[in-house]
């Protein structure tokens, strides 16, 4: 168990960072792409950022409950900005913050209930580049000469890291890190 609440069909935390250490893009994606259907229909449909999204959030947590419980659903720091010492004393009100996402999420079932599946999976798949297949096939072939990790990188002037990437996808398990050195 990863201790993430929202996670994509394989697992992967839909907040986690991308290897780069960049935002992950899973949540605007499906924004993008749901804004995307809606305006194949309706071209007068606005294109509105995904914070805006996030905005309409907060501000829907408030229309059900208090601005508490919206500071506190937005993480934005200090909940009660008129006491600096309630963080340290009380506990935040948790309960109250799912209950208020239950009762707005009733009010918005009337939209989600119009569309059998508002957010359905990508038909797109990523193809490799050329040059991306030809890099793996020669990591592969330079591994199965017996080369260390270390052999491949400098040979093929690519960093191990990427060398253990290229043997990963070709399901050639790197057991250790011992030849990479």
């Amino acid at each position: 168990m990863n201790g993430y609440v929202f996670v994509t069909g394989t697992g992967t935390p839909l907040a986690d960072q991308t290897s780069g250490g960049n935002r992950a893009q899973i949540i605007p994606n499906a924004w993008n792409a749901l804004t995307s259907r809606i305006r194949a229909d309706h071209p007068d449909f606005p294109r509105l950022s995904f914070n805006k999204l996030r905005k309409t959030a907060i501000n829907g947590i408030r229309d059900v409950s208090t601005g508490e419980i919206a500071g506190i659903f937005a993480s934005h720091g200090q909940a009660v900005a008129s006491d600096a010492l309630i963080e340290v004393y009380t506990n935040r009100p948790w309960d109250k913050v799912f209950t208020a996402c239950r009762s707005w999420g009733e009010n918005l079932a009337v939209v989600f209930g119009q569309v059998a599946q508002p957010f359905e999976r990508s038909k797109r798949k990523h193809k490799k580049s050329d040059k991306w297949e030809s890099e793996m096939t020669k990591a592969v072939a330079l591994r199965e000469s017996g080369k260390t990790l270390k052999a491949i990188s400098q040979e093929m002037g690519i960093s191990i890291g990427m060398v253990r990437h290229y043997l990963e996808e070709a399901t050639l398990h790197v057991v250790s890190n011992a030849d990479a050195v």
